[in-house]
């Protein structure tokens, strides 16, 4: 039976103002009505601003995305080296605050494939390896390292008692040898990593899913209108006015009239 490590992907970059959490904002934007500006009307209930009972909750949304970022880094660094490493998804993990770390992704690596990348950078003369090392583990203003940050400390220990982080280390190490730097800029990009995922409608499933049965009803609400919709004013009425109707000139009117046709929405589900 095969052996798994756990192995941290450094490239990861989380979900606190990254790409990631761009592209999950947009597609929230997106889920409602949204105009050729760029201009969307989100409700501000699903972060919490009608009652919990409207609120989203986008910790599966980000748990997909994890899963699927994990797929396609691997299968990208396979593509570049050539090679064909056995990994399985582990978990992410988020940090209660992001003073000073962000999400980490973790993913099971076979001992085989370990192996195989060890090989890879002891042909490299572990150059790449020594370089990764210094950079990352060189304690420095803000920072102190808990690993040596030399080659030879690295060595001491057999490749398979290595840590995730280490093990982490070694996989970046090892795509630096088969990539430049631009390269891996480019080819490693998050937004095109996560294109076809996008594409095909995962994201959008994820963020639908993440929706309470009242707001997706909004959403089709404000899709048939093809015009932003009063959140709160429809959810006291049941009829869809405007967005930024005055409630007491409808108070005062006794009731002014809703959007026409394709119909008003009744506060059942």
């Amino acid at each position: 039976m095969q052996n798994y490590k756990l192995v941290n992907i450094h490239a990861f970059p989380g979900f606190y103002h990254s790409a990631l959490d761009g592209m999950l904002d947009d597609e929230i934007k997106q889920t409602f009505y949204y105009d050729d500006h760029a201009n969307s009307n989100v409700p501000d209930a699903i972060y919490g601003g009608s009652g919990v009972e409207y609120v989203a909750d986008f910790s599966n949304a980000h748990l997909e995305l994890a899963k699927q970022y994990c797929a396609a880094w691997f299968e990208q660094f396979n593509s570049e080296t050539g090679f064909n490493l056995e990994w399985e998804y582990e978990s992410y993990s988020s940090p209660r605050f992001y003073n000073y770390e962000t999400d980490r992704l973790f993913t099971y690596v076979s001992d085989k494939s370990i192996l195989h990348l060890f090989k890879e950078s002891k042909a490299n003369k572990h150059e790449k390896l020594a370089e990764h090392i210094a950079t990352r583990f060189t304690s420095c203003s803000g920072f102190i390292s808990s690993y040596p940050n030399d080659l030879e400390s690295w060595l001491e220990k057999p490749v398979l008692e290595w840590d995730h982080n280490e093990l982490g280390t070694l996989l970046d190490a090892v795509l630096a040898i088969h990539c430049s730097e631009s390269d891996i800029e480019r080819d490693f990009d998050t937004w095109r990593l996560m294109e076809s995922f996008r594409c095909n409608g995962g994201l959008s499933n994820a963020v639908w899913d993440a929706m309470p049965a009242k707001i997706r009803e909004f959403a089709d609400l404000q899709r048939e209108y093809g015009k932003p919709v009063d959140f709160e004013l429809w959810l006291e009425t049941g009829n869809a006015y405007p967005e930024g109707t005055n409630r007491d000139e409808i108070v005062e009117a006794g009731e002014l009239p809703p959007l026409p046709y394709p119909h008003t929405i009744s506060m059942k589900l």
